[in-house]
Parts: C-alpha cells; structure tokens; sequence
C-alpha cells in the first residue's frame, strides 16, 4: 500500500498531464461543442474528449514519469527487494488509472453542463465503467514506452508518434461516416476507436454497446500489460529490449 500511495501522489503532482487532460478538452467542448446545435453531436464530441483525456494523461504522462524514475535510479533501488514486477507495473498502473478516472468523471459532469446535455448520473457512471479497461490499458501503454525511451527527447517522440495517430484515425474529433472507406477501416483496426464507441454508447445509455465492445477492451488490457512487463528494465543503464537478447 506504501508504494500504492507514493504513485498516486506523484501521479496527482503530474500537473502538465493534468493540464493536457482536463483543460485542453474542456477547452475543445467549450468551443467546438458550441459550433452545433446537435446534441447528438455534442454527446460524442463529449465521448471522444474522454478518451483523449485517458490518453494524454495515462499514456504520455506515465511514459515521462516512467523514465524519470527508472534514470533517478528508483526502479534499480527496488530491484533489491522482493517486489515481482508485475505486482510493481500493475500498482503504478492502477495508482494513474484512478487519477486518470477522476479527472474523466470531473471531465464527464463539466462536459454534461458544458454542452447542456441531458444524461442521467447512471449513465455517466456506465461510461466510467467502460473506459476502465482504456484507464489501464493507456497506463500501460505509457509505460511501454517509457521502457523504450532513454531520454525526454526519445519519451515525446515515442508518445507522439503513437497517440496522435490513435487520434487522428479515430472518430474522437469529427464523424467516420463521410471519411475515406480505408480510414474508416484503420479507426475499426485501432483499439482506441473501440473505446469511443464503448463511451459514446454508455453515455446514451446504451449498455449493449459496452458489452460489444468488452472484448477487445479485454484483449488490449492483457496485450498491454504483457508489453509493459515484457519491456521493463530497472537499470536505467541496461539497454533497451534486453528481454530479447
């Protein structure tokens, strides 16, 4: 628990994570949402910035966090004791999923009145539930790659280069129905597209939609996690994919 603790305080400290997923998508609701009078538009503009929110904040913030430690020599400290690293990876993990979780349900109220939706509370709770899976599976993506990063300039290189596709490929900013057939057909490929519709149905009520998506989500928590595990080294000095060799 003593470790559980110190992650999530340093989690809450992270503050240019916080501030790229709390106030850039409250930024992006107030304006864009207020471009149209579509409530159905505002309600998976709403949906798309939750999961953008989990993605910059679990994903980007973790991976500098990762990296921060494990050069100050923190993870080659705790190689000493007992502590498997998969209990290690899923503690850290859990400990920015839950901050990661709040600012989301901050994010979802501030949105409802933001964009003068009508959604029930229970509806708002059913989308936590089904951006769980995201929470954690972002977290761990992070933490991949702040496995593979040796320092900041490697970090932001590697977390661009994977979040701003999943973005750009997915239906978080603008609708896939008029989009090119083979774009349509990577974001369906993508699990972050997944994620979305997972969101988008829970915030209309809609618990089929979750469950249709529950598969995937499952599958890309595991893939994550064994990436995470697979990938970490408490060496700040042993190479990168050492696990390989």
């Amino acid at each position: 628990m003593l470790i559980l603790r110190v992650f999530l305080l340093g989690a809450l400290r992270d503050r240019i994570s916080l501030f790229w997923a709390l106030v850039v998508p409250v930024g992006v609701l107030a304006v864009i949402g207020r471009l149209t009078d579509d409530l159905g538009r505002r309600l998976d503009l709403l949906g798309g910035m939750l999961v953008m929110s989990i993605l910059f904040f679990a994903a980007t913030g973790t991976a500098f966090v990762v990296l921060g430690q494990r050069t100050r020599g923190v993870y080659k400290l705790l190689r000493a004791t007992p502590y498997p690293t998969s209990a290690f990876i899923a503690q850290l993990a859990g400990a920015r999923a839950v901050v990661a979780g709040v600012l989301a349900a901050a994010l979802a109220a501030g949105g409802v009145v933001l964009l003068e939706l009508d959604i029930a509370a229970a509806d708002v709770a059913l989308a936590m539930v089904a951006l769980a899976p995201t929470l954690l599976a972002s977290t761990l993506l992070g933490f991949t790659l702040g496995n593979l990063a040796n320092d900041e300039s490697q970090a932001a290189m590697l977390t661009n280069a994977v979040t701003l596709p999943l973005l750009g490929a997915s239906s978080a900013f603008y609708q896939l129905d008029h989009a090119p057939s083979w774009l349509a057909s990577v974001a369906r490929a993508l699990p972050l597209e997944h994620a979305i519709v997972a969101t988008r149905g829970a915030l209309a009520g809609d618990g089929a939609a979750v469950l249709a998506e529950a598969p995937v989500l499952a599958i890309t928590l595991a893939v994550a996690f064994a990436l995470a595990v697979a990938t970490f080294r408490w060496d700040p000095h042993a190479p990168a994919l050492a696990w390989r060799r």
